[in-house]
């Protein structure tokens, strides 16, 4: 299941990447797990994996298929000499493939330490290094020859199956009891009686549908059914599955009916169906020093729009959805208004006055009484604003544009246009970074466990880092460093208020949402994540999801960008399902990941992933942000409550 859901979410990860650069005259660099860069933040050397790009599909197909008729797998005399041509054919791909490396190790060792020993294995086309360093990681980066560099695992392999054995007469070799030369069943082959035509069906702990010997003859079409997991690709967890369907249809020699199909379904283990043990997505994880959260599902920010949109002060009615999903490990609150200057959404909230302090106040106190941590958003609308809000009848932004095309609500709750943004002064941005700080001070009033603050969404301070709204010629324009210089200052702020682990900041560097996006954004991007660092944060979350869109205007970036440059906890957002969410997480690239539209109509969001419940059907896009639907679609979503019965009972009724 693990292995599933990370190779699902590294394709996810590389069509993005080089989906964007396909066709262009670009060096192959390797791709580096980020396992690798995260021990040597905090280590000097690692135990690495190297995998060369030619890998040893090639060196196979050279050798022939080991089970295929002699006259069709190769030009070898007998089963032996093929197996000894595929030896030779893989050692002989390997030595060529590995060469580059083994002659930097080789140059390395002359000239540095930075390296123990290397030990290279033909059979998978791969190179052990021992104690590597970061300066040997970075001269390993620079070979094209090298398709991936992991950390080394070393994994606790449970569930042994033992079984009798006997001699093989053909062979030599030891094989199970109950298989090919136990029965006799090379007697029954000779008359062509091999399993053509027949379709063996199992119920177990699943099939590595991969393996050698059956990957050959699954049956694809409605050959497998996973009650836990609704997987698209056969897999077992713990390998007794294979082993069984292989004693019954393996090619290569191994099962007794090798001209069946097969298919499979993996059990049920318990009425509740719940996902397996491993889920590292309902673990604690532990933020900076002393911030526990009961496990990595984060309830992410989300404006509703069913807040007073007088006071914006929260009510009764708010109270009650917050606590509704006070299962989440972290709960972020909709974006809050730090300000009058930075309010700009109709039924949003503000943590401005002493009136909307008391009622976040309830807000964190049910959280709190549920188990939960909660971290406020501040929120700076800027150009997207509307004049209507503010007395002065003006939005301010990083200079003087509009939001083309889009629609907002005024202050009376109609329907209109964005207007034009005027430039803040020079002289007006410290007052900005204030209004941030004074905001968290409120917070840590009402009792909120850290601050995040929103950098993405084409708000205020998004507007100051791309180059697509940034036009000013100061110094909070132009270059890399000045676009970043807002961002840094209110971090800087927030953390007199705040401890640095208990700030969060939120980026989304490809959503064209807002108008966004600008050619630049990997470089720049790629310079802030390097600049937070500096700051110890408690995290880093991006907008790395497909639900707000792609911009066009740059490759998309992913958590695992985050990761690579950014030293810290990092938020993957926006999309993700149960799985790829345990997929990300496993894969290294986040630590945790937010759910906004799971959450909105599934309360109890939590439990169902946890126990593999089905989810609500999603809202209507109606019910998401518009005040008038009131609690219908806000606080009405119901909790699961009833039993289900195991999905086998459906498709076969006598289970």
């Amino acid at each position: 299941m693990t292995i599933f859901l990370i190779a699902f979410w590294w394709l996810v990860v590389f069509n993005a990447v080089w989906g964007m650069t396909k066709g262009a005259p670009v060096h192959r660099s390797p791709c580096v797990h980020p396992d690798v860069y995260r021990v040597l933040q905090d280590k000097t050397a690692i135990n690495l994996l190297v995998t060369m790009r030619e890998g040893t599909t090639a060196a196979i197909n050279e050798a022939g298929a080991l089970n295929l008729p002699l006259a069709l797998g190769s030009s070898a005399s007998s089963r032996g000499a093929r197996i000894k041509q595929l030896v030779d054919s893989l050692k002989k791909t390997a030595s060529t493939a590995q060469q580059p490396v083994m002659k930097l190790l080789e140059e390395q060792t002359k000239t540095a330490a930075t390296y123990s020993s290397s030990t290279t294995f033909w059979i998978s086309n791969q190179i052990y290094v021992a104690d590597a360093s970061m300066e040997l990681l970075q001269q390993l980066q620079q070979e094209s020859s090298i398709a991936e560099i992991h950390e080394e695992k070393i994994l606790t392999i449970g569930n042994h199956f033992k079984s009798e054995h006997s001699d093989d007469a053909e062979s030599g070799t030891k094989i199970h009891a109950w298989g090919v030369g136990k029965i006799g069943a090379e007697v029954v082959w000779a008359m062509g009686i091999m399993g053509a035509n027949i379709t063996i069906a199992a119920i177990d702990t699943g099939v590595r549908a991969s393996h050698e010997a059956l990957r050959s003859n699954f049956r694809a079409d409605y050959g497998w059914f996973d009650p836990e997991t609704k997987s698209a690709a056969p897999f077992d967890f713990s390998g007794h599955g294979t082993h069984v369907m292989g004693s019954i249809v393996g090619a290569k020699g191994i099962g007794v009916a090798p001209k069946a199909k097969w298919m499979a379904c993996r059990g049920c283990r318990t009425s509740t169906m719940s996902p397996p043990e491993n889920y590292k997505l309902f673990t604690p994880l532990q933020i900076g020093n002393d911030l526990v959260i009961k496990n990595r599902i984060v309830f992410g920010p989300a404006t509703r729009a069913r807040i007073n949109p007088v006071s914006h002060a929260p009510n009764e009615m708010n109270a009650i959805y917050y606590e509704q999903r006070a299962g989440a490990g972290l709960v972020i609150s909709e974006g809050c208004a730090i300000s009058e200057q930075g309010f700009g959404w109709y039924g949003s909230p503000g943590l401005f006055t002493e009136e909307q302090a008391a009622g976040w106040k309830e807000v964190v106190h049910r959280i709190h009484q549920k188990g939960g941590k909660i971290f406020v958003q501040l929120w700076h609308m800027g150009r997207q604003s509307h004049p209507s809000f503010h007395t002065n009848n003006e939005v301010v932004s990083s200079s003087a544009t509009v939001l083309e095309g889009g629609r907002t609500r005024n202050a009376n709750g109609e329907s209109t246009g964005f207007e034009r943004a005027r430039a803040l002064a020079l002289n007006e941005i410290p007052g900005v970074v204030e209004q941030y700080r004074k905001c968290a001070e409120l917070a840590k009033e009402v009792g909120f466990d850290g601050a995040e603050v929103h950098a993405g969404s084409g708000y205020l301070i998004d507007q100051f880092l791309q180059s697509c709204t940034n036009e000013r010629t100061d110094q909070y324009g132009g270059s890399f460093e000045n676009r970043y210089r807002l961002l840094h200052e209110i971090v800087e702020a927030v953390k007199t208020v705040y401890p640095a682990d208990h700030i969060g900041v939120r980026i989304s560097p490809s959503s064209k949402y807002g108008g966004m996006g600008s050619v630049d954004n990997t470089e720049m991007f790629t310079y802030v994540f390097q600049r937070l660092s500096e700051h110890n944060l408690g995290y880093l979350a991006i907008l790395d999801g497909f639900g707000f869109g792609y911009s066009d205007k740059s490759r998309v970036m992913t958590a695992l960008d985050v990761k690579m440059h950014f030293k810290g906890l990092v938020m993957a957002n926006c999309s993700y399902t149960r799985d790829t969410a345990e997929g990300v997480i496993h894969s290294g690239a986040a630590d945790m990941v937010s759910f906004v539209r799971g959450f909105m109509s599934n309360p109890d969001l939590v439990e169902r992933f946890q126990n593999d419940w089905p989810l609500n059907e999603e809202l209507a896009y109606e019910f998401y942000w518009d005040p008038s639907k009131g609690k219908e679609g806000y606080i009405t979503p119901p909790p699961f409550k009833s039993e289900r019965p195991c999905p086998l009972k459906k498709l076969m009724p006598s289970f």
